[in-house]
Order: C-alpha cells, then sequence, then structure tokens
C-alpha cells in the first residue's frame, strides 16, 4: 500500500526527541515489508541537503495563508528505502532551530505548522502520490486531519485515504490563539469546542484528535490512561469519543544499531550467553567518571531529556537516601535550566557518587547503557520510553514507576518471576522509588547473584524489534481502509 507519513521531525535528518526515532526507524521498516513509504517534512535550515543527496524540484507551489498566498518548494531524496520531501519556505523553516531557542519557543510557530499542514495536503496533491494512509504524527500534523476532513474532503485523491493520528506525548498540544485559525482558511464552523477550539485557542492536537479516523500511542497502558483525567491534559472527554478508534502500539527499537554484540562504541562486546564484557563496561564509565565501586556497589544510570516528566523532583527528595545504599548514579542529558540546575547540585553535594554530564552525547550513552548495572525512570508519566528498551537490550535492569510503556514492557522481579526483567513501583514518590531501589540493590548484592544473572540474560533476549510494531500499525492500516464509512 502507499503510505505517507507526517511529521515534524525525523532521525537522522532532524531531531529533538523520540518522535524522531520512531518516525526514523518505523518508515524503513515498512518500506522494507514492501510498502510504498514517503515522509514528508518541513524544509528546516537544519537539515544537511548535500549529505542526504536531496534535489529541488523546479516549480513551486502556492500555498493558501490567510490573505496572502505563501510559495511552497520542494525537495526529495530517497533514503532507505524511503522517499523523503522537504516542504521548502525560508520564512518559516530558516529559522536555526526546529521549534524555538534558548528564549523559548518561536512566536510564528501557529503559522509555521498551519503552512506546513495544508502543505502536506498540497504537495501530495502535485505528487500525485494518492496516499493509502496518511499517518500524521504528534500536534505539528493535527491540521493535515483537519484539511483532509473538510476543504479537501470531495477531492478524489484522498477520497480512499485513511487517516491515523498518533500521539508521541500528549504533554504537547500545539495551542494558539484564535487568531491562527483564521489564517487556516479551515470553515469558520470547525472552531467550536466540539471540533478544534480549546477553551478560546486553537488546539492543534484536539484538531488531530478529532478529525483522524483513529487514533493512536505509542503504548497500550498510555492508550487507557489518557482516558482518564490524570493523564488526559484536559482532553479525556475527547478520548471517551473514540471507543473503539484509540489504540496502542509500544515502538521498538533497532536491534542492529542497539546491540552490545556490535557496538563499537563500547570497550568491550557481548550478549546475553556470554557477559563478561560487561564489567570492562564497567571498568571504563567508573573511570571515565573518576569514580571508585567495588563488585557489589551497583552503578546506576540515566540518560534522559530533564524536564518535569521524567521524576526529577523525586529523585532530589530521595536521592540522599540512595546514596546512603553506597551506590554510584551517573546521569546524562539536557533540558529545562531548573532540571539542570538540579542535577548539577546532586552531583556537587555527592561529587563521590553521583556524576552529571549535561550535554546529548550518544557515544556517552551507550557508554552508561553497557556500563551500568540498573537503569532508572522514576517517571511521573512516560507514554512509551526508549531508555528501558535500550538499557534491556544491554543487560541494565530497569527500575522504573508503572506508567505508560513503561509498565508495559519491563515485569517486575518479584511480581513476575517466569519473565523478569526489571523493577517497579506503581505510587509517583521518593519513598516508593527509594524502597524499590532498595529492593534492587538487595537482589544485586546476593553472594552467587544467580537470580540478578538469570534476569539479565532474559532482558536481553526480549524482542523489542520494529518489526512487531511495524506489523500493528499495517493491522490498524488495513482496519482503516476497510471499514465502510472510508
Amino acid at each position: 500500500m502507499t503510505i505517507l507519513f507526517a511529521t515534524s521531525e525525523m532521525a537522522p535528518f532532524c531531531k529533538t526527541g523520540g518522535l524522531a526515532d520512531v518516525t526514523g526507524a518505523l518508515s524503513p521498516v515498512l518500506a522494507k515489508m514492501g510498502h510504498n513509504v514517503s515522509v514528508m517534512l518541513p524544509g528546516y535550515s537544519v537539515i544537511d541537503r548535500k549529505r542526504y543527496h536531496f534535489e529541488k524540484m523546479d516549480y513551486t507551489i502556492q500555498v493558501p495563508m490567510g490573505y496572502e498566498p505563501k510559495t511552497l518548494g520542494i525537495s526529495s531524496a530517497v533514503w532507505n528505502g524511503v522517499t523523503i520531501y522537504l516542504l521548502e519556505n525560508e520564512e518559516y523553516y530558516g529559522h536555526e532551530g526546529l521549534y524555538g531557542d534558548m528564549h523559548g519557543d518561536y512566536c510564528d510557530n501557529g503559522a509555521r505548522f498551519v503552512f506546513y499542514s495544508r502543505s502536506v495536503v498540497e504537495a501530495a496533491k502535485h505528487l500525485e502520490l494518492m496516499p493509502d494512509v496518511i499517518h500524521a504524527h504528534d500536534w505539528q500534523t493535527g491540521l493535515v486531519m483537519a484539511y483532509l476532513s473538510t476543504l479537501y474532503k470531495g477531492d478524489s485523491r484522498f477520497g480512499e485515504t485513511a487517516k491515523l493520528f498518533t500521539i508521541h506525548n500528549l504533554g504537547y498540544q500545539g495551542k494558539f490563539d484564535a487568531e491562527v485559525f483564521l489564517i487556516s482558511g479551515l470553515p469558520s464552523e470547525e472552531f467550536h469546542w466540539t471540533k478544534m477550539e480549546y477553551f478560546g485557542k486553537v488546539s492543534f492536537l484536539k484538531a488531530g484528535i478529532v478529525y483522524a479516523d483513529a487514533v493512536s500511542t505509542v503504548s497500550e497502558t498510555y492508550a487507557r490512561e489518557i482516558t482518564g483525567k490524570e493523564m488526559g491534559f484536559g482532553l479525556h472527554g475527547v478520548f471517551a469519543e473514540l471507543r473503539n478508534d484509540l489504540f496502542g502500539i509500544v515502538n521498538g527499537i533497532d536491534q542492529d544499531e542497539w546491540n552490545p554484540s556490535t557496538d563499537t562504541n563500547i570497550p568491550a562486546r557481548y550478549n546475553a550467553a556470554d557477559i563478561s564484557g560487561k564489567k570492562l563496561c564497567r571498568r571504563n564509565l567508573l573511570k571515565y567518571c573518576g569514580m571508585k565501586a567495588k563488585a557489589k556497589t551497583p552503578v546506576i544510570g540515566m540518560v534522559s531529556r530533564l524536564d518535569d516528566q521524567k521524576g526529577l523532583d523525586i529523585l532530589e527528595e530521595g536521592v540522599g537516601r540512595l546514596v546512603a545504599m553506597d551506590v554510584r548514579l551517573v546521569i546524562l542529558g539536557t533540558g529545562e535550566r531548573k532540571h539542570i540546575e538540579t542535577v548539577q547540585g546532586l552531583a556537587s553535594q555527592y561529587p563521590d557518587r553521583v556524576y552529571s554530564l549535561l550535554r546529548f552525547d550518544d557515544e556517552m550513552a551507550r557508554m552508561i547503557y553497557a556500563g551500568s548495572d540498573m537503569y532508572i525512570m522514576p517517571s511521573r508519566y512516560e507514554p512509551c520510553g526508549l531508555g528501558q528498551l535500550i538499557a534491556m537490550r544491554y543487560g541494565t535492569l530497569p527500575v522504573v514507576r508503572a506508567t505508560g510503556g513503561l509498565a508495559d514492557t519491563v515485569k517486575d522481579i518479584d511480581e513476575h518471576p517466569e519473565d523478569e526483567t526489571g523493577f517497579t513501583f506503581y505510587n509517583y514518590s521518593s519513598d516508593a522509588f527509594v524502597e524499590t531501589m532498595a529492593r534492587a540493590v538487595k537482589i544485586f548484592r546476593t553472594p552467587n547473584q544467580e537470580r540478578w544473572k538469570k534476569a539479565v540474560q532474559f532482558a536481553m533476549l526480549q524482542d523489542f524489534s520494529w518489526k512487531n510494531a511495524a506489523e500493528k500499525y499495517i493491522k490498524i492500516y488495513n482496519y482503516l481502509r476497510n471499514r465502510d464509512n472510508i
């Protein structure tokens, strides 16, 4: 089938977070399964057009934008069997970043993604793509669903097109002042509380939910959580209307890229059958961090975006009790200033037991995954999470709060003795986190470590490949295409 992805970021071309990893991994897998896959990205200036051999088409398109149409150029390249289209406009995408800079979000983001959304539909028309499925991702693409369901509803090119909208993180909704709706050109009746209006603003995410044929999220548990008030971010009532058209599919990882038996960025290779190389990775990590630890001193890793979602408040509250267990904690990440200062403070307060690297560093992340004994994700909420999947792949047992994708992928060593892969806790509190860490440390320190080694081996053998996720998306695509109302 012909599948068109609409996404605001995609690895390796442009990335700020997990959305890019998902679209950059899922689309090639779908292509390898025999489908015709295209991706449309905003033509950000940060994308290296020479490196990926993009060629600009010799025509432009006029895209309606309020009272003044804007010019759309298109560049294309083929990457891993997927056709990538860049939707070009210097005014909107000449910025140095994707969504903002050190001062905050760009003030014209509303207009930028109105233009992008309408450009997706206009470009598909002019390229004669006639997709069987348009799969849109996160708030930046929400108006794609709205345009297809209103202004372009009678267009024969999209008459049989199914519309799937995937939410990667409900915490980001793309809400803008009503003036942004005016430049969209959408019919005035669509600015209504039952559609895309949200307390006087226009919500791009709500538009994606309301106008799509179905909505998916990135784990089954998260799909259930967002229907409740606590995790619904004000949209739980909207999700209740979806009934049987809300799906949860756990993200995958590239198991060739994340493979300790072939990873040249770590000091020793190892696998589930022989994990002896992990000891050298552990020693090298400690040496890099200037820390010393005995064999029974657990090394704990954390690779994370530093924001409110990630549980840094309960980590800070419980860190004194945690380091009192004689552990070593290595944190890698960057994000909000207040959380950067929190992590800096922990490293300063406990210099021999806490080490921080406040940057994005892929090679160092691999060192932490391979060199740690445990990996912590005490998240307030977590739609899916990739860190725990990578950690398990490297034989590092996750200690996580049982929310979203963490609940779906990590099986507690005490609750699931037959398929144990880590440790979980339920209450969002420092007490629950520290108690679970104490339980993990106790098992790690048992004399022969047989129970620990069994869990490590089982975790390493888990199949979190993208092929599993891709097959589930194909089932949804086919379900939508075959429904009577499409």
